[in-house]
This record gives structure tokens, sequence and C-alpha cells, in this order.
């Protein structure tokens, strides 16, 4: 064990120089006390910077082809994807610590991506009529679900269920302009998420307005 002659005290562990008084040891150094710590070799802000770099890359080489070639679907597709992936890795990335709005997020990125691949190549065939109106109708009842398993209070997520209920019944402008061809799905799915909603603002109303002092700051 180390010894300092000018404090007279003993030190543990493997020391240059007094920490009290930054004097000369004595005696035979020990084993460290607290063993070093390995260092990684990458960081977390070096892989996330990696990989904003490599889809930025992405993004430039298909659009350097689509100006030689010309930018044909697959291009184009390429490059729609290539930048919602790049999206949804920032949003996994910035939202991880809040799961119920990346989960609402990363559904309605979904919901774009289906609705951009039905317009492209099949004319809004399916996606109006069943896809939209499935995931709403999941989004509502795993939003639940999520804030029951995670015992969230109604105010900290009615934010999410109204929305959810205002996007939801957008589904019936496509039903009025004739581009969903079989709009039963749609619908009820939007009478359903419509009552479900205003069972929550009739009946919890008192936490409707808390939540609406929360995000006023009232």
């Amino acid at each position: 064990m180390q010894y300092c002659p000018k404090c007279e005290i003993q030190i543990q562990g493997r020391k240059t120089c007094c920490p009290l008084c930054q004097g000369e040891l004595t005696g035979e150094p020990g084993e460290h006390i607290y063993p070093p710590m390995r260092r990684n070799r990458m960081s977390g802000v070096s892989f996330y910077r990696i990989i904003h770099f490599v889809f930025i890359a992405l993004e430039i080489v298909f659009a350097s082809i689509g100006l030689l070639s010309g930018f044909s679907g697959w291009i184009t597709f390429g490059m729609v994807i290539t930048l919602l992936v790049w999206l949804d890795f920032w949003l996994v990335f910035y939202f991880r610590n809040n799961f119920l709005k990346l989960f609402t997020i990363e559904v309605y990125l979904a919901m774009l991506i289906c609705l951009f691949v039905d317009y492209r190549w099949t004319g809004l065939r399916w996606s109006f009529e069943w896809m939209i109106p499935s995931a709403f109708l999941g989004l509502t009842v795993f939003t639940a679900i999520i804030a029951h398993v995670m015992h969230l209070k109604l105010e900290d997520y009615v934010i999410y269920v109204l929305w959810n209920a205002l996007c939801c019944a957008s589904q019936i402008l496509p039903v009025l302009a004739g581009l969903n061809r079989t709009p039963y799905p749609a619908v009820i799915v939007t009478a359903g998420v419509l009552i479900y909603t205003a069972a929550i603002l009739i009946f919890r109303t008192s936490s409707v307005k808390r939540a609406s002092g929360k995000w006023l700051h009232l």
C-alpha cells in the first residue's frame, strides 16, 4: 500500500502522487480499485452520423442515375423509400423514449408508403378500401392497449386519440369523391372511432380539460 509522508495517510490503489498534497508517495502500489472501462470503438454520435451519411449518399446516387437515365419508376421508388427509411431512422432515434408517439408516427408512415405504392402502380385500388381503414382501426385499438400497459393517464394520451379520430374522419373525403369503390370498411371504422372518441369527450371531460390546459399552458 502506498503512503504519503507529508499527509501521513495510506492510499489504496495505484497513484502517481498524493491526491491531497500532490507529493511523492512511498511504498508499493496496489491494484487499481476501479478497473479502467473499455471504450467503444464507435460512439453513438459517430454511428448516427455514419447512418445519415449513408442515406444522403444513396439519395445522391439515385438522383444522379435519374438525371442520366431518366427518372423511371424504380428510381423514383428507390428515392422515396430511401427518404422514408431515413426519416424512420431519425424518428426511432429521436422518439426512442416515447413509444406511443413512435408507434403512431410509424403507422402514419406505413399508410403514406402504401398510399404511394397503390397510387403509383395500381391506381388506388386497395389503399383507400382496405389498408388505411385497417391501419386506423389497429392504431386506435393499440393506442388504448399501450396506454393501459404503460399505465398512462388519459390526459397523457388523449391527444393521440383526438388526432387519430380527426385523420380517420378524413377517409370520408375519398368516399365522397368516388375514389373508394368499397366504402364499407372506411365508413364503419370511421363511425366506430368517432363513437369511441365521443365517449371519451363526454364521459372523461375533466381529463380532457386537464389535457387541454397542459397543451395550452393554461
